[in-house]
């Protein structure tokens, strides 16, 4: 077996190819010990002592050749981040620079044109209510009846225009893309106490999860409620 591991990578297979054929003759030699029985004497515990070795070491090279493989890969994507940062970091300067004096005046035209909008609905109402009246008054008279399906005409569009006039969105044109205010719901808790409380009353899984991630942390720290054991597998 450690022939055969010291082989590998020489002009054969590819490293990781090479590493599972030699895996794969522990996975014989283990299927001969590994079946379910205990081990009843020394010399089962010895065999499968060897084949939980081999795995062991086959492991260890292979993560090792996993490494040294990755590394000229991980060294070419550090250097293009590197020479791209300063590009993407002054760019988001610039950004950021602009961002709230924009959304300010953004925020700024919204108003003006909600007031608009308001408006414009006061004016298709105005004119729905003429329009009405007039079609009420037209009995008899032929000029009275154009006169009312001219009226009818103007709250049309009137109405069109308060539709438009409610739909507008604030946003600066000039760019590739227009840019518009952009909203988005932030958590900020106020609470920790009650939040706390909150999530122990309906989804207690998801706080037993991260005190078993915090207690794991801080493993050699005394914490109240966490008992800490020592539990053997071989090795």
């Amino acid at each position: 077996m450690s022939n055969q591991r010291e082989q590998i990578g020489g002009n054969n297979p590819p490293r990781h190819e090479a590493f599972m054929m030699a895996l794969e003759e522990v996975r014989v030699e283990a299927g001969n010990f590994l079946n379910g029985e205990p081990i009843e004497n020394e010399g089962q515990a010895s065999a499968v002592g060897v084949i939980m070795a081999s795995a062991r070491d086959i492991k260890r090279d292979a993560d090792k050749a996993r490494k040294e493989d990755k590394q000229p890969h991980l060294d070419a994507g550090k250097a293009v981040d590197a020479s791209y940062k300063p590009v993407i970091t002054k760019a988001d300067d610039i950004i950021k620079a602009a961002q709230q004096p924009l959304a300010a005046y953004l925020a700024k035209k919204e108003r003006g044109q909600e007031l608009a909008a308001q408006k414009a609905c006061e004016e298709a109402e105005r004119k729905a209510k003429e329009a009405l009246e007039a079609e009420r008054a037209s009995a008899g008279s032929v000029e009275a009846v154009e006169a009312a399906r001219a009226k009818q005409k103007e709250a049309e569009q009137a109405q069109k225009a308060a539709n438009r006039a409610e739909k507008a969105k604030p946003n600066i044109g000039g760019t590739t893309r227009a840019i518009g205010l952009r909203s988005r719901q932030v958590a900020i808790v106020e609470d920790y106490r009650e939040l706390l409380l909150h999530v122990a009353k309906t989804d207690k899984p998801a706080l037993d999860t991260f005190l078993d991630e915090y207690a794991r942390k801080a493993l050699s720290s005394k914490l109240p409620g966490v008992r800490i054991e020592t539990q053997r597998s071989a090795a």
